[in-house]
């Protein structure tokens, strides 16, 4: 028989044994929870960190490995209208230019087997100019038929007119009597900021002399400007009194330092015909 007092004890040592092991379960799980969060925390400083670390590297990087635009990769960026042209890229865009019109075309005898072919073109882009434009003339006799084809490569000036010359072409004993300019390919424009109209070369003194037979045209070409230009070609059109160009010539300045003079000589192998004419003479620069 269990006594009282003995019932007692038992009951407190039981009531301490749990309370003992009530303590220890809600100690493990403080620790667990503990734990956790400071698992938690080290992820997140981690966290931080490795995203302080690659930020900076792609700071670092990216101009490396990321090309600013240019007016030379193949693509077209930036504030290009097409692929490396256009915007503030110097090659001009197709799109963007015009075909240069012809004004006229003809063919003038230099001897009565040989002819020169001229050709009188405007370019309307004012701000661009054209580089590698290829030609052609084609000549034809009075049946229409095909006396020759030549063809060659020009340089277009920027906003404004010029001469296409093609000398020595032979045409036997057929006569010309119509002669087509076109363009087989267009030219490669670029920007320019030069105005034709304000080339510094001035053109003065502009004289005939010579016979009937073999008259020739001088006059003084000046280059107005502060700086040196480089070989250009001059042409003397010979008009007459019904403005109709009778006949051209063509010579060669090998360059004019600044403020320098240089004569201009422009001869004929034959007559120029009748009537009132009238020389002018146009310098071509590249």
């Amino acid at each position: 028989v269990i006594s009282k007092q003995t019932l007692f004890h038992s009951k407190i040592k039981s009531s301490r044994k749990r309370g003992f092991l009530f303590f220890i379960n809600h100690f493990s799980l403080y620790n667990t929870c503990m734990s956790i969060w400071s698992t938690k925390r080290q992820l997140t400083y981690a966290s931080i960190f490795f995203a302080v670390v690659f930020g900076i590297l792609a700071i670092i990087l990216k101009p490396i490995y990321t090309k600013a635009p240019t007016c030379f990769d193949n693509v077209k960026n930036g504030d290009e209208r097409g692929v490396d042209c256009g915007g503030s890229c110097v090659l001009m865009c197709i799109q963007d230019t015009v075909t240069p019109l012809v004004l006229w075309a003809r063919s003038y005898p230099a001897t009565d087997t040989v002819y020169n072919a001229v050709a009188y073109i405007e370019n309307q882009n004012s701000s661009s100019y054209g580089f590698n434009a290829l030609y052609e003339f084609r000549l034809y006799d009075e049946k229409d038929f095909l006396i020759a084809k030549v063809e060659g490569d020009t340089f277009v000036n920027p906003n404004g007119r010029q001469i296409i010359f093609y000398p020595g072409i032979e045409v036997g004993n057929r006569v010309p009597k119509r002669t087509v300019f076109s363009f087989t390919k267009q030219p490669t424009w670029y920007k320019s900021s030069v105005n034709m109209s304000e080339i510094p070369i001035s053109i003065n003194d502009v004289k005939r002399g010579g016979d009937d037979s073999k008259p020739y045209v001088t006059s003084v070409i000046k280059n107005n400007s502060r700086i040196k230009i480089p070989k250009f070609d001059v042409f003397a059109l010979v008009y007459d009194e019904n403005n109709n160009v009778r006949n051209v010539s063509k010579t060669v300045i090998d360059g004019l330092n600044r403020e320098e003079e240089a004569i201009a000589s422009f001869t004929w192998n034959m007559s120029l015909g009748d009537g009132m004419l009238r020389y002018v003479v146009e310098p071509v620069t590249d």
